[in-house]
């Protein structure tokens, strides 16, 4: 069960599960896999394609980066769920508004000097504050 992507994209990105698939807590920046998800993973692992289970289970990354390229809603729960998606569930509490998101990059910037990527210490502003 493959889209248009699989001719254009990483092989990883090809085989995440479709948005078809998706529920509305990812909406709401969960990252779990639905029922329909987990039951791709199985069906492609129980005919011995264990790669493209996987490639369903770690798929969300490309999910939200795609949905936040096409320009779908980005709230604070989408940049929450992107932020965790590749880098894992954030140690500190992540910022309730975009407001909030906002100021916390500025206050960040501000007392590093640094607006961007940060080169001495590999991080950015944005997503150390989501």
């Amino acid at each position: 069960m493959t889209d248009s992507r699989a001719a254009t994209t990483c092989k990883a990105d090809a085989f995440a599960a479709p948005f078809a698939f998706l529920d509305r807590a990812y909406r709401q920046g969960d990252n779990n896999l639905t029922s329909l998800e987990a039951a791709l993973a199985s069906a492609y692992d129980s005919l011995g394609r264990s790669d493209l289970g996987d490639f369903v289970r770690t798929g969300k990354k490309y999910q939200r980066l795609t949905d936040m390229l096409q320009g779908c809603p980005s709230g604070i729960d989408n940049l929450v769920g992107l932020r965790e998606a590749f880098l894992g569930t954030a140690k500190k509490a992540p910022p309730k508004s975009m407001t909030a998101c906002s100021e916390a990059v500025q206050d960040r910037s501000r007392s590093t000097g640094v607006v961007g990527i940060d080169e001495r210490r590999g991080t950015n502003p944005i997503s150390a504050a989501i």
